[in-house]
């Protein structure tokens, strides 16, 4: 059974009453999503910060946000799981991943292994990071796991 959280958001999702079993998700804008199964909760490429905001400001791209986030960084609580796709500050935020951390003692995060310096520098607790590889099986709760594959970015040409 999959469930798609709508108006309520990430909120609504951490709390909800769902059957067992019933998957739920909830967009956290540019590429992020919270997605929860029975009693783990996940974030796949969380940007909650306005990081690229004040890294390009004032340069021809400024990167502003289009929408704002769902739920600021400081205020999500029991979260199992940060899934990074890849090094980009839009998927590895380091405005969100040391708060994320800092409130989420048991949070562990799950970077690819060749960026684990990256992950570091944004703000990853060492001692909680997961590093792995395009092949690799991770399992993150009782009857949920990842299956991590190779991905890239598209080509201009």
């Amino acid at each position: 059974m999959v469930w798609c959280e709508q108006a309520g958001g990430v909120r609504e999702l951490w709390t909800r009453t769902m059957p067992r079993g019933a998957v739920g998700l909830a967009w956290l804008g540019q590429a992020g999503f919270a997605l929860r199964h029975d009693a783990c909760r996940l974030f796949i490429d969380p940007h909650l910060s306005d990081f690229l905001a004040e890294k390009y400001r004032g340069q021809e791209f400024s990167h502003e946000r289009l929408v704002p986030p769902p739920i600021l960084p400081e205020e999500v609580r029991n979260l199992d799981w940060v899934l990074c796709s890849h090094r980009h500050s839009d998927h590895m935020d380091p405005g969100s991943l040391p708060i994320l951390g800092a409130h989420n003692p048991r949070c562990r995060f799950m970077v690819p292994s060749a960026e684990k310096e990256a992950a570091l520098k944004a703000g990853v607790p060492h001692d909680r990071m997961v590093g792995v590889n395009a092949g690799s099986t991770l399992p993150l709760a009782e009857g949920m796991t990842a299956q991590v594959i190779a991905s890239a970015h598209e080509i201009r040409l």
